[in-house]
């Protein structure tokens, strides 16, 4: 695969301009159960690998409701707001590539940027390293030169657009996939919609599940040791709450490192979108996040339990707020990222010298490069080089 050729195309529309656009060799052509490839996930590497398919007959199919992943955003009123990546640290590779060739417009987060809430008190601006002793608060002013910015409308934004039509089937979640005796299209991917059962037939397919999904499903054309690998790959677990607030109550600062509490960060999502001075209706972000990988205790709470649980938290920072919650938006992500222990490299090693991925099966996500938004454009990248080794 041409790196250049994928960039370059993207950049002809732009990103959100290429997902509200049908493909000239989409699935809607002729025959839409017989494909060329079949991509499983509609996150940020099935995403790519689409667009790096895009002259193929495919199909994307997508287990949400909406396509994005982590990648997805809500609106609430006038505001936008993050509920997994909306920010993300510089980019690299091809993902940084892309966005150059997209010509996708930084905005720069006005400062302050950072703060820290700790013990009921919360420490922004040069303050920041208050809690610290000694001569760590000597290093802010360096620490404040460092570039805060996110991409207008969001990553997030980007993957909640319209996408077009036979390309991306939401709602569709794949139960298995397996060989079938068609030596054009040796794969049958089946899938179910709405409570019913469906099936596509593809030369090739793209997995792009995490990794214990992706194990389950290809199930019936993965090796032992490719079954084994991918379902030891260890995911944890993290949940977005957006509170939708009477009135802004985070204005100092533009996120908050929480330490000692329910919460990790804080997030003014307002703040490229309001005046300094704006002190309206308003969303906070609150990402949580497990004590360790393995702690699923975040999952098991309620709706009810976890909002209560935040916000009795945040009375110490901000008397009062629990008057002002109007609503919450609750975004739980069972397989938020793949843990890198010391057992992954082996794992991939494992993975890229296993015959059952190297086509008509491939493997894509970010367990097989990093576990970043990068990561996964990357594994996409690698996936469609392996699998026009396959076509030749």
């Amino acid at each position: 695969m041409d790196r250049r050729r994928f960039l370059t195309g993207v950049s002809a529309l732009g990103l959100g301009g290429w997902l509200a656009q049908p493909r000239t060799g989409a699935a809607s052509d002729g025959d839409d159960r017989r494909l060329d490839a079949v991509i499983v996930g509609g996150g940020a590497s099935g995403l790519a690998a689409a667009w790096l398919l895009k002259d193929y007959r495919i199909r994307v199919l997508e287990a949400e409701s909406v396509a994005g992943g982590r990648t997805i955003g809500g609106q609430w009123r006038r505001f936008h707001y993050a509920k997994g990546t909306e920010y993300i640290g510089e980019p690299e590779g091809a993902l940084a590539a892309w966005i150059d060739d997209l010509g996708l417009k930084a905005l720069a987060i006005p400062p302050p940027t950072g703060g820290v809430a700790m013990n009921g008190r919360l420490w922004t601006g040069r303050d920041i390293l208050g809690f610290l002793p000694g001569a760590a608060r000597d290093d802010y002013e360096r620490a404040a030169e460092r570039l805060e910015a996110l991409y207008e409308g969001g990553i997030g934004a980007a993957a909640d657009r319209g996408l077009g039509p036979g390309v991306v089937e939401t709602g569709a979640r794949v139960e298995r996939i397996e060989r079938a005796a068609d030596k054009e299209h040796p794969l049958r991917i089946h899938y179910v919609k709405a409570g019913r059962r469906n099936s596509l037939a593809a030369r090739a397919c793209v997995l792009t599940a995490p990794a214990p999904i992706a194990a389950a499903v290809g199930e019936p054309v993965l090796s032992g040791s490719a079954r084994r690998t991918l379902a030891s790959v260890p995911y944890a677990p993290y949940v977005t709450v957006n509170l939708m607030l009477e009135r802004r109550v985070l204005h100092e600062t533009w996120s908050v490192a929480a330490i000692g509490e329910i919460f990790v960060t804080l997030y003014d999502a307002l703040r490229t979108q309001v005046a300094a001075d704006y002190r309206g209706p308003a969303v906070l972000g609150v990402y949580v996040a497990p004590e360790h990988a393995a702690d699923r205790s975040l999952m098991a709470l309620s709706d009810r339990a976890l909002v209560q649980r935040i916000v009795d938290g945040l009375e110490r920072y901000v008397p009062g707020i629990t008057g002002l919650v109007i609503d919450a938006d609750i975004q739980r992500f069972d397989y938020a990222f793949p843990v890198f222990d010391t057992g992954h490299t082996k794992r991939l090693l494992a993975l890229a010298t296993d015959d059952s991925v190297a086509g008509p099966l491939v493997l894509a996500g970010d367990y097989m490069v990093y576990p970043t938004f990068d990561g996964a454009v990357e594994s996409a990248v690698n996936a469609v080089d392996r699998l026009e080794e396959y076509f030749g």
